[in-house]
């Protein structure tokens, strides 16, 4: 049976996101709200349920998934490697709208679509905080048949969706209302998607 657990966006009873919690370490899959979107999240180093977030979504398995983290201190466990210039985007726009995708180190190993990039973000939304920092980095497409739109409240997320994952948490409108932007940094910086933070401001950030 799907949960539908219904929390303050701003102020979530931690003792109601237990569950979900311990439903996210035992393997399960399902939808929370972020800062800009809901997502689908599991465990991102459990390799069985990051695919079963791809058979939900009907998305290539080799299609590498955005991860959230709770801190920037996750990252190194997550053999990402970044330097001052990475650094400067993350203290400015984390946590927040920015989504980075950086190189990765292959001793660290993840799921078998992460080998030499992560695209990492640490959202700044009460509910995926608490969860990220209770049970670790979670993959986190957006909550939506793969090609569909990204739902930004609660009442946008596809029944195809709903009855295929463990739980759902709803929190209303996510405040930001739209998706992250998307930028990789392994060389000169290429914006992939512009979102919540434009191309300008990026530039701004690195040129201070």
């Amino acid at each position: 049976m799907i949960r539908k657990i219904m929390v303050d966006g701003r102020e979530p009873d931690p003792g109601v996101l237990e569950t979900p919690g311990k439903l996210l370490e035992s393997g399960g899959v399902g939808v929370i709200p972020t800062d800009t979107i809901y997502g689908i999240v599991a465990l991102a180093a459990d390799d069985a349920a990051v695919a079963r977030v791809a058979r939900i979504k009907g998305r290539p398995s080799d299609k590498p998934f955005p991860v959230l983290v709770g801190d920037i201190s996750v990252l190194e466990r997550l053999g990402v490697i970044y330097d001052e210039r990475h650094r400067l985007l993350m203290d400015r726009f984390w946590p927040g709208g920015l989504t980075l995708v950086l190189p990765k180190s292959d001793d660290v190993k993840l799921p078998f679509q992460y080998d030499r990039s992560l695209a990492v973000r640490v959202p700044e939304h009460p509910v995926a905080l608490w969860l990220l920092r209770s049970v670790g980095p979670l993959v986190a497409p957006s909550a939506n048949p793969s090609g569909g739109s990204s739902p930004v409240g609660p009442g946008q997320i596809d029944e195809s969706i709903r009855s295929q994952v463990d739980f759902v948490i709803e929190a209303g409108a996510c405040p930001g209302g739209r998706e992250s932007t998307v930028a990789d940094l392994r060389g000169e910086l290429k914006v992939l998607r512009e979102g919540a933070i434009s191309r300008e401001e990026l530039e701004r950030a690195l040129a201070d």
